[in-house]
Protein backbone atom coordinates (compact mmCIF):
# COMPACT_ATOMS: atom_id res chain seq x y z
CA UNK A 1 0.00 0.00 0.00
CA UNK A 2 1.43 3.32 -1.03
CA UNK A 3 1.50 5.91 1.76
CA UNK A 4 1.84 8.78 -0.71
CA UNK A 5 -1.05 10.45 -2.46
CA UNK A 6 -0.58 10.28 -6.22
CA UNK A 7 -1.58 13.93 -6.76
CA UNK A 8 0.87 15.84 -4.57
CA UNK A 9 3.25 13.17 -3.16
CA UNK A 10 2.45 14.11 0.47
CA UNK A 11 2.37 11.37 3.10
CA UNK A 12 -1.13 10.42 4.25
CA UNK A 13 -2.02 10.79 7.90
CA UNK A 14 -2.58 7.53 9.73
CA UNK A 15 -5.29 7.60 12.37
CA UNK A 16 -4.87 5.09 15.17
CA UNK A 17 -7.87 4.42 17.36
CA UNK A 18 -6.81 3.29 20.83
CA UNK A 19 -9.43 1.19 22.58
CA UNK A 20 -9.15 0.63 26.31
CA UNK A 21 -11.44 0.70 29.32
CA UNK A 22 -11.77 4.49 29.03
CA UNK A 23 -13.08 4.41 25.44
CA UNK A 24 -16.71 5.64 25.24
CA UNK A 25 -19.42 3.15 24.34
CA UNK A 26 -20.88 5.53 21.76
CA UNK A 27 -18.33 7.53 19.84
CA UNK A 28 -18.96 11.14 18.95
CA UNK A 29 -20.64 12.07 15.70
CA UNK A 30 -17.26 12.58 14.03
CA UNK A 31 -15.71 9.75 12.14
CA UNK A 32 -13.18 7.68 14.05
CA UNK A 33 -10.47 5.94 12.07
CA UNK A 34 -12.27 6.61 8.80
CA UNK A 35 -15.39 4.71 9.90
CA UNK A 36 -18.74 6.28 10.74
CA UNK A 37 -19.42 6.78 14.43
CA UNK A 38 -21.77 4.41 16.25
CA UNK A 39 -25.39 5.50 16.42
CA UNK A 40 -27.91 4.89 19.18
CA UNK A 41 -30.10 2.87 16.80
CA UNK A 42 -27.16 0.73 15.71
CA UNK A 43 -26.19 0.08 19.31
CA UNK A 44 -29.74 -0.98 20.23
CA UNK A 45 -29.91 -3.29 17.20
CA UNK A 46 -26.52 -4.83 18.03
CA UNK A 47 -27.49 -5.41 21.66
CA UNK A 48 -30.87 -6.87 20.64
CA UNK A 49 -29.33 -9.36 18.22
CA UNK A 50 -26.82 -10.39 20.89
CA UNK A 51 -29.58 -10.99 23.44
CA UNK A 52 -31.76 -12.90 20.97
CA UNK A 53 -28.81 -14.99 19.76
CA UNK A 54 -27.79 -15.90 23.29
CA UNK A 55 -31.38 -16.76 24.16
CA UNK A 56 -31.75 -19.05 21.16
CA UNK A 57 -28.60 -20.92 22.14
CA UNK A 58 -29.01 -21.02 25.92
CA UNK A 59 -32.72 -21.35 26.67
CA UNK A 60 -33.34 -24.84 25.25
CA UNK A 61 -30.30 -26.28 27.04
CA UNK A 62 -31.30 -24.53 30.28
CA UNK A 63 -34.82 -25.89 30.16
CA UNK A 64 -33.52 -29.39 29.38
CA UNK A 65 -31.18 -29.38 32.39
CA UNK A 66 -33.38 -27.58 34.94
CA UNK A 67 -36.83 -28.73 33.90
CA UNK A 68 -39.87 -26.58 33.27
CA UNK A 69 -40.59 -25.15 36.75
CA UNK A 70 -37.01 -24.42 37.76
CA UNK A 71 -36.18 -23.19 34.23
CA UNK A 72 -39.03 -20.67 34.26
CA UNK A 73 -38.04 -19.57 37.78
CA UNK A 74 -34.43 -19.05 36.61
CA UNK A 75 -35.65 -16.99 33.64
CA UNK A 76 -37.75 -14.79 35.93
CA UNK A 77 -34.85 -14.25 38.38
CA UNK A 78 -32.46 -13.41 35.53
CA UNK A 79 -35.03 -11.02 34.03
CA UNK A 80 -35.24 -9.20 37.38
CA UNK A 81 -31.43 -9.03 37.57
CA UNK A 82 -31.27 -7.68 34.01
CA UNK A 83 -33.87 -5.02 34.88
CA UNK A 84 -31.87 -3.99 37.95
CA UNK A 85 -28.62 -3.82 35.99
CA UNK A 86 -30.24 -1.63 33.33
CA UNK A 87 -31.58 0.63 36.08
CA UNK A 88 -28.07 0.97 37.53
CA UNK A 89 -26.63 1.70 34.10
CA UNK A 90 -29.22 4.37 33.35
CA UNK A 91 -29.05 6.03 36.77
CA UNK A 92 -25.30 6.18 37.26
CA UNK A 93 -24.27 6.87 33.67
CA UNK A 94 -26.14 10.20 33.84
CA UNK A 95 -25.31 11.13 37.44
CA UNK A 96 -21.66 10.13 37.25
CA UNK A 97 -21.23 11.45 33.69
CA UNK A 98 -19.82 8.02 32.82
CA UNK A 99 -19.29 6.97 29.22
CA UNK A 100 -18.04 3.39 29.73
CA UNK A 101 -19.45 0.41 31.60
CA UNK A 102 -16.34 0.35 33.74
CA UNK A 103 -16.85 3.97 34.82
CA UNK A 104 -20.51 3.31 35.65
CA UNK A 105 -19.61 0.37 37.88
CA UNK A 106 -16.84 2.35 39.57
CA UNK A 107 -19.19 5.25 40.27
CA UNK A 108 -21.96 2.95 41.53
CA UNK A 109 -19.95 0.39 43.52
CA UNK A 110 -16.44 1.81 43.90
CA UNK A 111 -13.18 0.33 42.64
CA UNK A 112 -14.07 -3.12 44.05
CA UNK A 113 -17.28 -3.12 42.01
CA UNK A 114 -15.37 -2.09 38.92
CA UNK A 115 -12.89 -4.98 39.32
CA UNK A 116 -15.71 -7.43 40.04
CA UNK A 117 -17.49 -6.22 36.90
CA UNK A 118 -14.37 -6.81 34.81
CA UNK A 119 -14.00 -10.33 36.25
CA UNK A 120 -17.66 -11.05 35.43
CA UNK A 121 -17.15 -9.88 31.84
CA UNK A 122 -14.12 -12.15 31.53
CA UNK A 123 -16.01 -15.18 32.91
CA UNK A 124 -19.00 -14.43 30.66
CA UNK A 125 -16.84 -14.14 27.53
CA UNK A 126 -14.96 -17.32 28.42
CA UNK A 127 -18.26 -19.16 28.88
CA UNK A 128 -19.53 -17.94 25.53
CA UNK A 129 -16.34 -19.17 23.87
CA UNK A 130 -16.83 -22.59 25.48
CA UNK A 131 -20.42 -22.70 24.15
CA UNK A 132 -19.20 -21.82 20.66
CA UNK A 133 -16.57 -24.56 20.84
CA UNK A 134 -19.23 -27.10 21.86
CA UNK A 135 -21.42 -26.01 18.95
CA UNK A 136 -18.50 -26.28 16.53
CA UNK A 137 -17.64 -29.73 17.89
CA UNK A 138 -21.25 -30.89 17.47
CA UNK A 139 -21.39 -29.53 13.92
CA UNK A 140 -18.12 -31.20 12.90
CA UNK A 141 -19.18 -34.51 14.48
CA UNK A 142 -22.49 -34.46 12.62
CA UNK A 143 -20.69 -33.58 9.36
CA UNK A 144 -18.28 -36.47 9.86
CA UNK A 145 -21.17 -38.88 10.54
CA UNK A 146 -22.96 -37.61 7.45
CA UNK A 147 -19.89 -38.07 5.25
CA UNK A 148 -19.40 -41.70 6.40
CA UNK A 149 -22.95 -42.76 5.53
Amino acid sequence: MNMYDNNNEQPKQLTILVIDEQTPLLLSETKAGGHPAASFTGSVFNLSTTIIGAGIMALPATMKVLGLALGVAAIVVLALLAEYSLEVLMRFSKVGNAVTYSQVMEYAFGSVGRRLFQICIFVNNFGILVVYMIIIENITESDMEFSHT
